[in-house]
Order: C-alpha cells, then structure tokens, then sequence
C-alpha cells in the first residue's frame, strides 16, 4: 500500500506489520504515486528537492529500497507531472503534465520513447490504461466525460458524458467512473462500447 504523509513523502505501508518505508527523495514535494502492475517499481512526481523546479517523472526500486531516479524526458520542457498510470506490462507509463491545456504522454522508463497524445488543444487528465493495454481511458475538461484513445493516439472517442477519475474492471468490459448526483458524486459503470451504463453508488 502507498500513502502521501506529511511533507509530501511517499511511504510504502506493510498492513500485516504496519511497518513502513520512505521511498521517496526527502525534502522534497513528492506526490502521485503509481505502482507498476509488476510490483518492482513506484513512478512519482518530485521536484528531487529543488523547490524552484516543477515536479518531474520519477521512478524508485521497490524491491532494492534504491533512491529514486529522474525519467530523462526528450524533447520540449513540461511543466508540471501529475496523475500517471503504468502499462500491463510495466515497461510504459501514461502521464498527464500541466499546462493550458493538460496533456497526456506515454513514454518508457528510460524516457526515450516519448510521445503525446491526443488533441494538442484540449485538457485531458486522469489517465488509466486497460488490463489489455489497447486503451487508455482518459477525461476531457471539468468532468466532460470519459474517452478512449489508443497508446499511439489514434481512435479517439467518447465513452460516456460526465464523468471522472475512470478505472477499468480486471477483465478490461467495463469502466468505473464518477459522477456528480446534486451535492454528492456517485459511481457509476459502463461497457467500453458506451452501452450498459448503471449506477452503483446512490449518495
């Protein structure tokens, strides 16, 4: 398990000794922890302890306790990184970095194969990729709705309109989103086809 502590560290949480390890460079903002579906690694962003510098890419060794290391991102500087997701196969990420608008990139861990997708003038953020990797779920704008875009950028869609924080059901059908409901926000699912939409949680 990981959990934000105060002074924006990342801690990995044993819940059968309730021991707990810091993983994260200390002195420094570190937030957004992913783990990789292979266990071995945490992708973060950390500013490394420069406090005049946005949050990077990082990544720490789980198994190894190792220091975190910066992702050397190619081409244009990004501003700042923020929610990320990890492919099935942990050997890609899907990150969406601040700006006017957000966008998402998917790179490796070695930061050499780096791309962004989807449309360069809309905010996309909240990315969550498939238990298959063929799709990445995504939101446009202030709960606009939940999209579908392949990790090369192509086939673009909507899913369902209003809707947020998308995670997909372990056979890769059905997508849990929220929504708001009046005051309160609700779950809801839906087929990834857009069909099939049912409330799950009545606030």
């Amino acid at each position: 398990m990981l959990v934000a502590q105060s002074g924006f560290q990342i801690v990995q949480l044993d819940l059968e000794s309730g021991t707990s390890t810091v993983l994260s460079t200390a002195e420094s903002f570190n937030g957004f922890p992913a783990w990789s579906p292979d266990g071995r690694y945490v992708a973060l962003s950390s500013n490394g302890g420069d406090n005049h510098s946005p949050p990077d890419l990082w990544l720490v060794s789980v198994d190894s306790a190792g220091l975190p290391r910066r992702v050397p991102l190619g081409g244009p500087p990004r501003n700042e990184m923020w929610e990320k997701d990890w492919a099935p196969s942990s050997d890609r990420l899907v990150v969406s970095v601040a700006g006017a608008p957000q966008r998402l990139f998917v790179t490796d861990t070695s930061g050499r194969d780096t791309v962004y997708i989807g449309p360069p003038n809309v905010d996309a953020r909240m990315p969550s990729w498939s238990p298959q990797g063929d799709w990445i779920a995504y939101v446009r704008g202030n709960y606009d709705g939940v999209w579908l875009i392949r990790p090369d950028g192509s086939g673009d869609h909507r899913v369902v309109t209003n809707g947020a924080y998308p995670a997909w059901s372990p056979d890769g059908e059905r997508i849990a989103f929220s929504r708001p409901s009046g005051p309160s926000v609700a779950i809801w699912s839906v087929k990834v086809d857009g069909s099939s939409l049912e409330q799950l949680t009545f606030p």
